[in-house]
């Protein structure tokens, strides 16, 4: 089955939520800070990691198809970069 991952990440907290294909919510998960110019890059992608994880569950992560990451502070190619390169090591579409 084929899911699709939304994160929506601010300077106090982040939010995912993971949904079949159907539209059905799988899990949801929250984590800390994820605005990099307020907490750094190490701290922002830890919150990003802790929320994708307690959303995914026992979900396996390769299952995910598409991910949409809104980040507060997010507003250039290079912000667009740094975001990115948040979600590396997770092993979700788009990321190394």
């Amino acid at each position: 089955m084929a899911c699709v991952l939304g994160i929506d990440g601010g300077g106090t907290s982040t939010r995912c939520a993971l949904y079949d294909e159907s539209g059905s919510l799988l899990g949801v998960g929250a984590g800390g800070p994820s605005n990099y110019d307020d907490v750094g890059v190490e701290e922002a992608r830890r919150g990003i990691h802790d929320a994708v994880r307690q959303a995914c569950g026992d979900y396996p992560i390769g299952g995910v198809r598409a991910v949409f990451l809104g980040l507060a502070g997010v507003v250039s190619d290079a912000d667009r970069e740094t975001a990115r390169c948040m979600l590396d090591g997770l092993g979700l579409p788009g990321s190394a």
